[in-house]
């Protein structure tokens, strides 16, 4: 049939205007900016909903404004002129500059009730001055110039697309051209992200792996006693003292609820025995509940452990799906690998890949911790919305299933559940406060350790190519600290044989142990000794320490470091007879305990111990 030569087409949007409309915009009548009733949203759809959160924002944060209508018309084409903008909480960061910004700025210098066209021609240059010196933060300190570059360059671009509008225009002062580049250098200022050291870094590992462990031992129970008989309540008790037995409390739940469960308050109305069993008996809901579904605290330790792992970004890694994990084969290899491709939140991000091997033996390996996520998280996987597809799901008090608050999905980073279930990991294992950022500058500090400075490796580890990004952003002052310490290793190896008075040297040993302070042992980091006494970013000179350090640890293998231990474990004992016994208690009793139960058996080879008996080496030193 042939094409209706009279096609429907859509009217535009000056054909929709009523004629008082159409005579506001020719400009017959009054300003059209003031009523903003053209003004639209050009941007994605998907982001219309957090534009209009950030327009919202803006318009009462400039409420107070003579000109109000008019920094809210340069808001919207300002927004607009942004096209390559993909992420959700862009426009309110917009936002928060402005406000932060020029906003706060003109508050301060009373421009506030003055329009426009009365603010100072020099606005440029007045606002790059008090940016620079009376501008200041939330704890009174100046800003960061990298900080006051941002809020100088939102400035100019508002004014930009209001001075680029005849009708805005005209409304503006006759502004002198701002200052060019006002805060160059700034990027040089940039505070990098501080590591915790890789005592701090053993000490999460091992308290992460220690909550995992026991969420995974109490889920494994309960799906190991579902298979079983089932066991019932005590009904010739009363109250909650039917069920004080855990398996007969789960196996009610779990017949009782088999696809979700109500609020737990609700408990108390409807079913106080049970409330108060699970509350009084059996440690509350929090504990009891993990038998069958995770919490906020749940994925705590997860998400630890995988960014020490993994080294994984903070948005990319907390916002993590299940259609980014699957299976492959490397090599023909019949052992499989759990591949992870995820994506920073930051435009200028790409996609990296992480690969790691299936260990089923290891509870707490990354294949493992990511496998009972998505397996634990299945029961309310259908309830979680726009977060069905997430890894690290969990049920709030109110009954409802999300993840922590991302970008990607939620328009903004900040979670207080996050940061309130961090908090009290680190004082429940009496760890110092940290972020997931500081954690995997740590982690990444470990790698570029390990690795011996090679950048490539460390590019890998990160999710990343760019050289000088990896140097300027990602190296802690602690990697500074050896990289700057390793041109002059001979020289502080024989400064320390001075300050040590001798005991701490290393002729004839093997290159690789120079660094430790005791002969035949070998340190992970010598710059970041947790002896006490030792100081930060220097050589470690706590001789006859290393067995009892979670840094060091034996060169299996060498003839000549098991020689120096065996002339160790004989110092130790000298000592005991010679040193204060609370002395030699406080310092040396572990690192006995450990050489002698740890250490000395690693070398199982018949070959060393013949090639000892024949070594004449001077003596190690006397334990003091």
């Amino acid at each position: 049939m042939a094409r209706n030569s009279k096609t429907t087409r859509r009217a535009s949007r000056f054909e929709q205007l009523t004629p008082d409309q159409e005579k506001e915009y020719r400009g017959e009548t009054g300003s059209l900016l003031l009523t903003g009733k053209l003004r639209s949203f050009t941007g994605k759809k998907a982001l219309l909903p957090f534009f209009e959160t950030a327009l919202n924002g803006f318009e009462a944060d400039v409420a107070g404004f003579r000109d109000a209508s008019a920094l809210t018309h340069g808001f919207v084409l300002m927004c607009n002129a942004r096209r390559s903008v993909r992420h959700k909480r862009a426009y309110e960061g917009f936002r928060t500059s402005l406000n932060h910004g020029i906003l706060n700025f003109a508050r301060v210098k009373h421009l506030s009730d003055r329009p426009l066209g009365e603010w100072p021609v020099d606005l440029g240059r007045q606002f790059a001055r008090w940016l620079r010196e009376e501008a200041l933060t939330k704890q009174g300190k100046h800003l960061n110039p990298n900080t006051a570059r941002k809020y100088h360059g939102e400035f100019c671009s508002l004014f930009a697309e209001l001075g680029e509008k005849a009708k805005t225009d005209s409304i503006l002062p006759k502004l002198e051209s701002f200052p060019n580049n006002p805060f160059s250098g700034a990027h040089g200022e940039t505070e990098k992200t501080k590591s915790l050291g890789l005592p701090s870094l053993i000490a999460i590992l091992r308290a992460a792996r220690a909550d995992f462990r026991d969420v995974v031992q109490r889920v494994r129970h309960a799906q190991a006693l579902f298979k079983g008989p089932e066991v019932l309540p005590d009904l010739t008790k009363r109250s909650k003292a039917r069920y004080r037995d855990i398996d007969a409390l789960l196996w009610y739940l779990h017949k009782k609820y088999p696809s979700r469960f109500p609020t737990y308050t609700s408990w108390q109305e409807t079913d106080r025995p049970l409330f108060d069993a699970i509350n009084r008996l059996h440690g509350g809901w929090g504990r009891v509940g993990e038998y069958f579904q995770p919490f906020a605290q749940s994925c705590v330790a997860p998400i630890l452990l995988l960014t020490i792992y993994g080294h994984f970004n903070v948005e990319p890694l907390r916002a993590l799906r299940r259609r980014q994990v699957r299976r492959i084969s490397v090599l023909r290899n019949e052992h499989l690998e759990v591949r992870v491709a995820v994506q920073p939140g930051k435009n200028r991000g790409t996609p990296y890949r992480r690969s790691f091997p299936v260990d089923d033996l290891d509870f707490a390996s990354p294949s493992s911790i990511l496998s009972f996520m998505m397996e634990w998280t299945g029961r309310i996987q259908q309830e979680a919305g726009i977060y069905s597809e997430c890894v690290f799901l969990f049920m709030t008090n109110e009954g409802k299933v999300k993840a922590f608050a991302t970008a990607t999905l939620d328009g903004r980073s900040g979670d207080s559940k996050w940061i309130h279930h961090l908090r009290e990991f680190c004082k429940r294992h009496e760890l110092p406060g940290f972020n997931l950022r500081e954690l995997r500058q740590t982690s990444l500090d470990y790698g570029r350790l390990i690795s011996e400075n090679d950048i490539r490796e460390i590019a890998a580890l990160k999710g990343g190519s760019s050289e000088s990004v990896i140097d300027f952003h990602y190296r802690s002052d602690a990697a500074e600290s050896r990289a700057q310490a390793s041109v002059g290793e001979l020289q502080g190896n024989k400064e320390r044989y001075v300050r040590s008075g001798g005991k701490s040297h290393h002729l004839g040993a093997n290159s690789k142990d120079i660094t430790a302070a005791t002969p035949g042992c070998s340190c992970a980091d010598p710059y970041d000794s947790p002896i006490a006494g030792e100081v930060r970013g220097s050589l470690c000179g706590a001789f006859g320490c290393c067995p009892g350090c979670p840094l060091g640890s034996p060169l299996v293998g060498s003839a000549h470091a098991l020689a120096r231990l065996l002339q160790l474990r004989d110092a130790y004992i000298e000592a005991r007879s010679n040193l204060p016994l609370e002395r030699w208690v406080t310092r040396y009793k572990r690192s006995l305990e450990v050489l002698e139960g740890g250490w000395l058996p690693m070398f199982d080879d018949p070959q060393l111990w013949e090639h000892v008996r024949r070594m004449s080496l001077q003596p190690i030193g006397v334990i003091e």
